[in-house]
């Protein structure tokens, strides 16, 4: 509730919402796991949506628990939902129809706004960065699952990034249709860009932050 004490509207928790519960990892980093757990890293890796931490939760069973959640916000009107980066791609794979080998791997960045928008062909999408400094944790897809691969080769597609909001962010709009995505983008003059793009396409956009490489030490994107 502390990230929602200054919005002044109605509130109210659902356990539901609650983060994934990463068992026996729960606050430790990629690289932790990695160096520790590298059976169970490779096999995370292999299946991403399927796999539950040891005493923990699966992307399969956070959609289960979150169903009845999504079912409340199909009959909402304007709602705002704050939770955790795996909960967000939850909702959003629902609303955006993404099957599930992909839904663990949509970008939800920190500190951003994701507005969407029914409509009558599919949904509108917006992402909207606010001006705080992040660490993007974002963990593509990787190439080679073997349990034995070095830390190096486990870690080498998850780059933690820092934005430093110290320009006006670019406004990304998705729109989901049938023969593709329209893409707009709107920088902070008001000058919109548009293209075309496969609907199943990730889209990376720098939101107008300058980018720099961070060594820092920070919790996984789970």
């Amino acid at each position: 509730m502390q990230t929602a004490e200054k919005i002044n509207a109605p509130k109210e928790t659902f356990k539901a919402l609650n983060g994934i519960n990463a068992g026996i990892f729960e606050g430790l980093t990629y690289r932790e796991v990695a160096e520790r757990y590298p059976e169970e890293f490779a096999a995370r890796d292999r299946s991403k949506y399927y796999y539950r931490y040891p005493g923990g939760e699966s992307y399969h069973d956070l959609v289960a628990r979150l169903e009845p959640v999504i079912m409340e916000l199909e009959r909402a009107e304007n709602v705002l939902v704050i939770s955790h980066q795996a909960v967000a791609r939850c909702i959003l794979a629902y609303f955006l129809d993404k099957d599930p080998e992909c839904l663990p791997y949509i970008k939800v960045p920190l500190h951003t706004v994701i507005k969407l928008i029914p409509t009558a062909y599919g949904c509108i999408m917006e992402r909207i960065p606010l001006s705080v400094e992040a660490v993007n944790t974002y963990r593509s897809r990787p190439r080679n699952c073997s349990p034995h691969r070095p830390v190096a080769v486990a870690l080498n597609e998850f780059q933690e990034v820092r934005f430093e909001p110290k320009r006006s962010p670019t406004t990304l709009q998705i729109i989901y249709q049938n023969d593709g995505t329209s893409i707009e983008t709107t920088d902070a003059k008001g000058n919109r860009t548009k293209r075309l793009d496969s609907i199943f396409g990730d889209i990376t956009l720098n939101n107008g932050f300058p980018m720099a490489n961070d060594s820092n030490k920070q919790q996984s994107d789970i």
